[in-house]
């Protein structure tokens, strides 16, 4: 009995491997049957065939094109955080615009690239801050001639300046000058108080804005009237050594003539005060003798 199970046994696996074979022959007849374009082993008699293997359209694709099988992939690789197409694919991505901290500011503050811009824009030389960005550099200091310059050399601005002032004068004005550049303002005419402060030999007075001193010495003249005579400064007015006529000077001269001779009478002259030249008065006369008449013999 075991025997004929054996023999049965067999001939089932043998009649299983002739209709594989049957069927295989007349499935070869026509064609094998895969899962995909890329599946390798035939679903009907397992035959292995040779394929390039999965298509992907780039390095970042995920999805086969031939049987869309999906395979693991990295991220898409980007230059910088600003980078719009990666670099394996070429996939373009949307991204923020490159951030720069001014207008003249040349290096992105997100992915450090590097853009082509004008210069900073200075109104001058000297000018410290852009006019763009207002980005401060450091620049030297104005450039002047002295304390009293309000233009400088370099750029050309101009600062309000004060002059250090002192009062000057001569003999006619007075001015204030700077005693740094030597500018003049102010220049007028003395002004005087009124009158004259004097001593015997001199007299002077003060301007009113410089008090310099107009100092000179006296300008005497000789004065007199009918009673005495003395010196005056015709500047100053100021009378020096006054004192009464002394009428003892006999001068024979018209101007002195009080009446003339006469064959009667002698002739009448003023004295004079022998310093100062004023003739008397009618007590202080003098005569000449008489004329004496010619007499014809």
């Amino acid at each position: 009995m075991k025997r004929n199970f054996g023999i049965i046994s067999l001939v089932v696996l043998l009649l299983v491997i002739v209709i594989s074979l049957v069927s295989c022959a007349n499935y070869q007849s026509c064609r094998h049957i895969y899962d995909n374009n890329c599946d390798t082993d035939c679903n009907i008699c397992g035959k292995t065939r040779i394929v390039e293997g999965h298509s992907y359209a780039n390095d970042c694709d995920i999805d086969c094109k031939c049987c869309g099988a999906i395979r693991d992939v990295k991220d898409h690789i980007y230059t910088s955080n600003c980078d719009m197409d990666c670099n394996e694919c070429g996939k373009i991505r949307s991204v923020v615009p490159h951030l720069f901290t001014s207008d003249c500011d040349i290096d992105c503050d997100i992915c450090g690239a590097i853009r082509i811009m004008p210069p900073h824009s200075y109104v001058n030389d000297c000018d410290e801050y852009c006019d763009v960005c207002g980005e401060k550099r450091v620049v030297k200091p104005h450039v002047y001639d002295n304390k009293c310059d309000s233009t400088c050399n370099v750029c050309g601005m101009v600062r309000n300046i004060s002059h250090e002032f002192a009062m000057r004068y001569d003999e006619q004005y007075h001015w204030h000058e700077c005693e740094v550049c030597g500018v003049i303002e102010n220049k007028t005419l003395h002004i005087y108080l009124d009158g004259y402060q004097g001593n015997d030999d001199k007299h002077w007075r003060y301007c009113t804005d410089c008090l310099y001193t107009d100092m000179e010495n006296h300008c005497k003249v000789l004065i007199y009237d009918e009673k005495c005579h003395w010196y005056e400064c015709y500047v100053c007015h100021e009378k020096y050594d006054e004192e009464n006529h002394t009428f003892n000077l006999e001068i024979e001269d018209e101007k002195y003539l009080k009446s003339e001779a006469t064959a009667t009478s002698e002739a009448a002259y003023y004295k004079v005060c022998r310093s100062c030249g004023q003739k008397g008065t009618d007590n202080h006369v003098w005569y000449k003798e008489k004329v004496t008449p010619d007499i014809d013999i």
